[in-house]
């Protein structure tokens, strides 16, 4: 693990102990991981926002975790 990774742990440690599992998966090289631990980076670790990301431009956008299961914004009544 590098430094930089090293600081990463250590702050999600402090401030989002619940996701540290997810962090070090990530940096053992799990894919599904790492996923889930770039998107939650980048939403401040909050499950919704990163359910409710509207950066369809991002390329984990289509792939990133916590979307609800069976419906999808195009579904009609």
């Amino acid at each position: 693990m590098t430094d930089k990774q090293k600081s990463a742990l250590a702050y999600v440690e402090k401030y989002f102990p619940k996701y540290v599992g997810i962090l070090k998966r990530a940096y053992k090289g799990h894919k599904i991981s790492a996923i889930k631990a770039k998107c939650l980076d980048c939403c401040n670790f909050d499950r919704i926002s990163v359910r409710e990301c509207r950066a369809e431009r991002c390329p984990l956008w289509a792939v990133r975790p916590y979307q609800s299961k069976g419906k999808g914004d195009d579904e009609t009544a």
